[in-house]
């Protein structure tokens, strides 16, 4: 069960976005709006992957994303939106962003996380999810629950946990924290379709040929073994008799 101080303390209260690390969620400003590295592709090509070197050739610094993050891209596309497609693993988020938003983020450098910058990320989502800053977020498409087990699906659902059994804390920031979209699923059992049997036969259909052909060999049958045997049996029983 969730403690209250792992999410009611100051250092949650007093964190920053962007911390000295970057963001860790947005709105992540891209000031390198409309710019494209490619010139457009022709009509049925694909266009010209954008690697870490080209995003490095923006006209303008991109912003810093810090490593520890949502795992959304919560790159603001203009609109008072954030783009809202969710990633399990940070190269392919870092790889959708060069691509889609291209010189929105400048390049990571290779150095390990610190406990520093992962301590500021951490307390700048814990900060969003509680404010209730995540819930509320727009985005062009919906995140539902961020990365399944990430940062933001763990803190949203440690609080609700909390909520419940702590009426101090849900007195005090309220009792959900996940997007509204993410809170309930079908279920699985509900939409998996059931096994059939094979249909049962049509008793008004009529008989096949060849079924009516075994009826009336097996009434032969029957009728050989009331009568003492084949055709041959029969005559021999008569001349034994005589």
């Amino acid at each position: 069960m969730p403690s209250m101080n792992s999410y009611a303390n100051p250092a949650i209260s007093n964190a920053v976005n962007p911390s000295a690390y970057g963001y860790a969620h947005g709105p992540v400003p891209n000031p390198n709006e409309g710019w494209s590295p490619h010139p457009p592709p022709a009509e049925g090509a694909k266009s010209p992957a954008v690697t870490a070197a080209i995003n490095a050739t923006a006209p303008n610094p991109g912003s810093v994303l810090s490593k520890v993050n949502s795992g959304v891209c919560d790159i603001d596309v203009g609109t008072g939106q954030m783009c809202g497609q969710v990633f399990g693993d940070q190269p392919s988020l870092r790889r959708h962003m060069r691509e889609a938003h291209p010189g929105a983020v400048v390049n990571p450098n290779r150095l390990n996380t610190t406990i520093q910058e992962e301590s500021a990320g951490q307390l700048a989502l814990k900060s969003w999810v509680r404010s209730g800053g995540w819930r509320a977020a727009d985005y062009v498409r919906e995140p539902g629950r961020g990365p399944a087990g990430g940062y933001i699906d763990q803190y949203a659902t440690a609080m609700e946990d909390l909520a419940r059994t702590n009426p101090t804390f849900a007195a005090a920031y309220g009792t959900h924290f996940h997007r509204s979209s993410a809170a309930g699923s079908p279920n699985p059992s509900s939409s998996r379709k059931r096994k059939r049997g094979p249909e049962p036969p049509n008793e008004e259909d009529p008989p096949s040929p060849s079924a009516g052909r075994g009826k009336r060999a097996s009434a032969k049958k029957k009728a050989a073994k009331k009568t003492g045997g084949t055709r041959d049996g029969l005559r021999s029983s008569a001349s034994d008799g005589v």
